[in-house]
């Protein structure tokens, strides 16, 4: 009887689970192509380690105070680039490594292991060249009579830092990764953020002052010139302050009129003065000895930092059958 009640009952169907919808993946877990995805994030590993190697470089004369003009453009370029390619990077190394995480197999293929394999012989060589420059230039500092703390610091420091940059580069694409590619990612972006920001913060200080250290150094000129012209067109007298000089002089100067101090010392001799930020006495950016000689000032190019004074003298040949004759000297000795 119970047997025919439970026939007689409806019988209920186990329930059947649905199929699970696959997880949505993120834009850094998609890939595209893959070969493409993957040379590109190679050939941009390979820019951007270039260019941190450029900026340590740069970081390594603002700290010990070089830098020059020159160096700080570089800098500003190697900012840049970093800011540039460092996103590339980052996404299409992780997209193409999601790929392989996907797909193991795909490490085998001879195409790709023979790119992987110039890539590598490629960072590899780079490494051992920064190594060698490192260690060479620590143990030349210890035998150079000059300060070994300057080689050291711009030479030894930033060649070491280039070759652990090109040695992470090196191990990024092993078949077998060293770390995950998410670390390896994180800690390069990390890495570029500890020399771009420096980096930019120091260029930002040291351009700004050279760019106003030579609109200072080209107002000078234009006041000595100024001078000159007033004491060939007023009787050879020495005006007795700069606002003697004409309006369209002093409109025309880099800063305000105010910056600069004139004194006059005699009927034929004064003295001009600036106050610059850096010392540029030991640096190349200077006019040539052609410039000096044709207009007879003081190269205002080569300054220490502070306060700066030049005397200035006015020529007294009275023609220039004179000037002629003794073309060699410095007119400023006439």
């Amino acid at each position: 009887m119970d047997q025919d009640k439970n026939n007689d009952q409806p019988q209920q169907r186990a329930a059947v689970p649905e199929p699970s919808k696959p997880a949505k993946q993120g834009f850094l877990h998609k890939t595209g192509i893959y070969g493409l995805e993957l040379g590109v994030a190679m050939v941009t590993m390979v820019i951007l380690a270039t260019v941190l190697s450029f900026g340590a470089f740069a970081l390594s004369q603002y700290i010990y105070g070089t830098a020059s003009a020159s160096v700080g453009q570089l800098a500003l370029w190697s900012a840049a680039s970093t800011i540039v390619w460092l996103p590339v990077v980052y996404i299409f190394y992780l997209r193409s490594g999601a790929y392989i995480d996907r797909n193991p197999t795909v490490v085998n293929n001879s195409v790709q292991r023979a790119f992987v394999v110039i890539y590598q012989v490629i960072m590899l060589l780079t490494v051992i060249a920064f190594s060698f420059t490192a260690v060479y230039s620590m143990l030349n500092a210890f035998v150079q009579a000059h300060d070994m703390a300057e080689t050291l610091v711009t030479v030894s420091l930033p060649a070491l830092v280039s070759a652990l940059i090109f040695a992470g580069a090196f191990v990024a694409f092993f078949r077998h990764p060293v770390i995950g590619r998410k670390v390896f990612a994180t800690a390069l972006l990390v890495v570029s953020i500890l020399i771009v920001i420096p980096v930019i913060l120091y260029s930002m200080v040291t351009l700004r002052a050279t760019n106003m250290d030579t609109n200072r150094s080209a107002d000078m000129y234009r006041l000595q010139s100024a001078v000159s012209a007033y004491y060939n067109t007023n009787s050879r007298k020495l005006p007795d302050s700069l606002s003697a000089l004409p309006s369209s002089t002093r409109d025309g100067l880099n800063n305000a009129i105010s910056e600069y101090q004139y004194t006059k010392k005699s009927d034929v001799e004064y003295e001009l003065c600036a106050t610059f930020s850096k010392d540029t006495t030991d640096e190349s950016s200077k006019p040539s000895s052609s410039t000096y000689y044709a207009n007879g000032a003081s190269n205002y190019y080569a300054h220490s930092a502070g306060k700066q004074c030049y005397t200035e003298k006015q020529p007294t040949y009275t023609n220039y059958y004179d000037l002629y004759n003794n073309s060699t000297k410095d007119p400023s000795s006439y």
